[in-house]
């Protein structure tokens, strides 16, 4: 299976075909097009396993198709995950501007608050600086 098998738009398939992914991961084709479809879904699976692409293009996809700001929060339970989940989405969003506020602890309230103020699409976190 390829990724324009699982009805994202067409300029996330290229998106996925620029940084190398050419065939999703078991978990992606699993919940994609469940995502797609804007059913709920919890994903457990192994580091490594594809998860933030299993939420994160079909988050896109939807975002792209009604822009706005905070469109998404997104939790991760640790700041190393945060990041990574970050720096993967920035990835995935380059071809549509994708705008982001990281928010977790150990950076300045001000800097967050700065990003907040600039109306990102997406806002990603740890519970406790979020609240």
């Amino acid at each position: 299976m390829s990724f324009n098998k699982l009805q994202l738009s067409e300029w996330l398939v290229r998106t996925c075909q620029k940084i190398q992914y050419h065939t999703p991961t078991p978990i992606q084709s699993l919940a994609i097009p469940s995502v797609l479809a804007r059913k709920s879904v919890i994903i457990n699976s192994e580091t490594g396993s594809g998860k933030t692409a299993a939420f994160g293009l079909p988050l896109l996809n939807r975002l792209a198709q009604e822009p706005t700001s905070i469109f998404a929060v997104i939790v991760a339970p640790s700041l190393e995950l945060a990041m990574q989940i970050h720096q993967q989405m920035a990835i995935f969003g380059q071809a549509m501007n994708l705008r982001q506020a990281l928010i977790v602890g150990g950076v300045n309230y001000r800097v967050q608050f700065d990003q907040l103020e600039n109306y990102p699409h997406i806002v990603v976190g740890t519970p406790g600086r979020l609240a």
